[in-house]
């Protein structure tokens, strides 16, 4: 199939006047589809239709007084003694304290830490916990005690508050259970923040969607052009026929010569 380049240029110029409006108002449906505009007082305010997720991620270790961690042997036993007192216990702790990741986890997520968040009129958005694993084999996972408190809101400042206020309403909450339950401060369990949320543990999960414009103008612009060529069929121009060419009409030379 050949297509005359050269005939849809001369229709779309023939009716250039309903094509450059019909190019208008797809621009203009197009742009208002993805904005809204409103005028407030004496200014003209512009505001997106759809707005962006962000996320931010705070990481909360869960951990008990002091550093073990920074010790050869718990309770400074001999390293030469292959069965040091505590030795077992301090291998309980570790596991014990990686298997409250999930029992943390479900506790970030549930009414009463969400209910305490959604009660701060400075978060504008949600927050999200989940316990940290590493994988252990083929199939299997190992828990490890820490926490990622995810924050989503609307903007990447948002994010990253959601995140921060999220660990700290968390932790608040915690330490008032511990508090009502008289534990010792050397037997407490302790949150706290392994890495806070930032601009580089925030990113941007969904964006604003451009289908609708992009759909909008097409089908808008679609329609103008189909119009023009409409208008071309009911209104043929008619072209004169040069001089001494009747003789390449059978039907105008047989008329020629009654």
């Amino acid at each position: 199939m050949i297509v005359d380049l050269s005939l849809y240029a001369r229709v779309i110029w023939r009716f250039r006047v309903v094509v450059v409006i019909g190019l208008a108002l797809a621009v203009v449906l197009a742009v208002l589809s993805y904005v809204r505009v409103s005028v407030k007082g004496h200014s003209v305010q512009i505001h997106y239709r759809q707005s962006e997720t962000w996320q931010s991620q705070e990481q909360v270790l869960i951990q008990q007084p002091g550093f073990p961690a920074g010790e050869l042997t718990p309770g400074g036993a001999s390293p030469l003694s292959s069965t040091t007192p505590g030795s077992s216990a301090s291998v309980d702790t570790s596991n014990r304290l990686a298997g409250l990741s999930v029992y943390y986890q479900l506790l970030a997520n549930g009414d009463a830490v969400q209910g305490l968040l959604r009660r701060d009129p400075t978060v504008h958005g949600t927050m999200q916990a989940e316990h940290a694993t590493i994988p252990d084999g083929l199939t299997q996972v190992q828990n490890l005690p820490e926490l990622t408190i995810t924050g989503a809101a609307a903007t990447r400042g948002g994010a990253i508050h959601v995140a921060r206020r999220g660990a700290a309403v968390f932790q608040q909450y915690v330490a008032r259970m511990q508090d009502q339950q008289h534990i010792p401060q050397s037997n407490r369990i302790q949150l706290a923040v392994l890495n806070h949320a930032g601009p580089l543990t925030t990113s941007l999960m969904r964006g604003r969607s451009k289908t609708v414009p992009v759909v909008i103008f097409v089908t808008v612009l679609a329609a103008a052009l189909g119009l023009a060529f409409v208008l071309e069929n009911l209104r043929p121009r008619i072209r004169a026929v040069p001089a001494g060419t009747a003789d390449l009409y059978p039907r105008a030379r047989e008329h020629s010569g009654r």
